[in-house]
């Protein structure tokens, strides 16, 4: 099973939210990074957004650690939380439960560590893109995911 590290970020301003993601592949040494411009998602939907669209582009099952700036999701994942909300048919958390139940989803397909990214993690080149694309609002991040660049 191949091992991908995903690092998932996001900011907003206004109504405007970024998400950028990169995916790395261990074995390969290889990765790919990836922006999108949601209007009106909230900070927090935004950073559950992150991950969902991370997630998304992996095709096969994986060996998965995933970096997320969501400390609910991080935590709710790790402490069990969770998996108590999908046996109950996510009718917790309210607030979001269409999002951690897309996860959820999206988890069953991979073996999965996830941590909180701290701001000592955080990918410089993800901060000032995102902080590109909010200033610019630029309309080409928002209809869909725009691959930036693969890496080495």
């Amino acid at each position: 099973m191949e091992e991908i590290v995903v690092v998932a970020q996001s900011r907003h301003s206004g109504d405007y939210q970024a998400i950028h993601y990169t995916l790395y592949s261990e074995k390969r040494k290889t990765g790919k990074r990836f922006a999108r411009l949601y209007m009106g998602a909230g900070q927090s939907n935004a950073q559950h957004l992150a991950v969902i669209e991370s997630l998304k582009a992996l095709k096969k099952p994986c060996k998965v650690k995933l970096l997320s700036d969501a400390q609910k999701f991080v935590t709710a994942f790790n402490d069990g939380s969770m998996e108590k909300w999908a046996k109950n048919g996510f009718s917790k958390p309210k607030k979001q439960a269409e999002l951690y139940k897309q996860i959820y989803q999206l988890l069953s397909h991979h073996e999965m560590e996830i941590q909180h990214l701290k701001s000592n993690q955080r990918d410089t080149f993800g901060d000032d893109t995102l902080t590109k694309i909010l200033q610019y609002k630029d309309a080409r991040y928002i209809d869909g995911v725009e691959e930036l660049y693969s890496l080495p």
